[in-house]
């Protein structure tokens, strides 16, 4: 893999950065949609040890979560596109 110049990474970082954003947008909404559940309206699997609400409750926890993980990346990637800003080579 041959060296690449700061200025050429830059694009590339920022179009990574905008993708990382969506997702963790498009995760959120579907988190909200999650949150709207009638849980009278769920069932489970006959078989699953877990109640509607303790699975329902286990679906949003680990929604949040991502969403949580998403979100520092995102912050992480953006600092580290906007410092890349600021760098070139001729």
């Amino acid at each position: 893999m041959g060296s690449s110049r700061p200025q050429d990474l830059y694009p590339q970082l920022g179009e990574l950065t905008t993708q990382l954003r969506d997702l963790t947008d498009g995760l959120a909404l579907m988190r909200a949609r999650c949150e709207t559940w009638d849980t009278a309206e769920l069932r489970v699997d006959p078989g699953s040890a877990w109640s509607t609400d303790e699975t329902l409750a286990a679906v949003l926890g680990d929604l949040a979560g991502a969403e949580e993980a998403l979100r520092s990346a995102r912050g992480r990637l953006e600092g580290a596109w906007a410092a890349l800003g600021r760098l070139a080579t001729d």
